[in-house]
């Protein structure tokens, strides 16, 4: 009997949930809560319903820091460093860290 729950394990799936698993986890959670949040409400909804959803998703989203942060990485050419879920608002960890990193002697 297969389960619906759980795949077959064997290397080739363990491979591919490997890949998934880690492209997902290098976004921030804050990104993938408001991603699951909006595929979660618009699976009933009709197209224009779930696109003026979606679109009021995405301006809660871009004024998250992780989104600010994310714009900044990118621009600064290194990997983001996202604040702790449910840190306080205003607070850009990113940065810190950013800066942080520069100033530590090579080791």
């Amino acid at each position: 009997m297969v389960s619906l729950n759980r795949p077959p394990v064997n290397a080739v799936n363990q491979a591919m949930y490997a890949q998934i698993r880690d492209r997902m986890t290098r976004h921030s959670r804050t990104a993938l809560h408001h991603a699951k949040e909006s595929l979660n409400a618009i699976e009933f909804m009709d197209l224009k319903s779930g696109y003026e959803f979606e679109q009021r998703m995405t301006g809660r989203l871009v004024a998250q820091p992780d989104a600010r942060e994310a714009v900044t990485a990118l621009r600064e050419h290194c990997p983001p460093v996202y604040r702790c879920d449910f840190a306080k608002p205003g607070a850009d960890v990113g940065a810190n860290q950013r800066a942080g990193n520069r100033l530590q002697a090579p080791g």
